[in-house]
């Protein structure tokens, strides 16, 4: 006879794997602040990436100018843009790092559930004489 309990523990297994559950696994295979200092770093990559390239296009609009004055009158402007970049970059790294923590966490916290009910799942394959015992089963046969 069917087990309504197993089925619905099955199916939200199942839901969870499918769904949520590839991404959390994946993320939960190293430690937070491993997971964490990746995502920092990763961070500090497209900041700079992208202020490298808003600074390249600022220079392309004034290059006549740089070119025939210097970069000296530019000078005020470069160190307003380099505390910008500062400024910036700890921003986004107070903001990644909390941000990547919480949601380690959360997935922590998801694949703790997960794995309650693997075990939870295990115990009623375990309780059910119909189940996976398969030497009982040919035993019975036997007889």
């Amino acid at each position: 006879m069917i087990d309504v309990q197993k089925v619905k523990l099955m199916t939200r297994i199942s839901i969870y794997e499918n769904g949520e559950g590839k991404k959390d696994i994946k993320m939960h295979r190293s430690s937070q602040g491993t997971y964490v200092t990746l995502k920092v770093i990763e961070s500090i990559l497209c900041i700079t990436l992208a202020f490298v390239l808003c600074a390249g296009l600022y220079s392309m609009r004034h290059f006549s100018r740089i070119v025939t004055e210097g970069f000296a009158v530019f000078k005020d402007t470069a160190t307003h843009l380099l505390i910008i970049y500062v400024i910036l970059m700890i921003f986004s790294l107070v903001m990644t790092y909390f941000y990547y923590g919480r949601k380690y966490k959360n997935a922590h916290r998801r694949i703790l559930n997960y794995d309650k009910d693997l075990k939870r799942l295990a115990d009623l394959m375990g309780e059910d004489p119909e189940g996976a015992d398969f030497d009982s089963l040919e035993e019975e046969v036997e007889e």
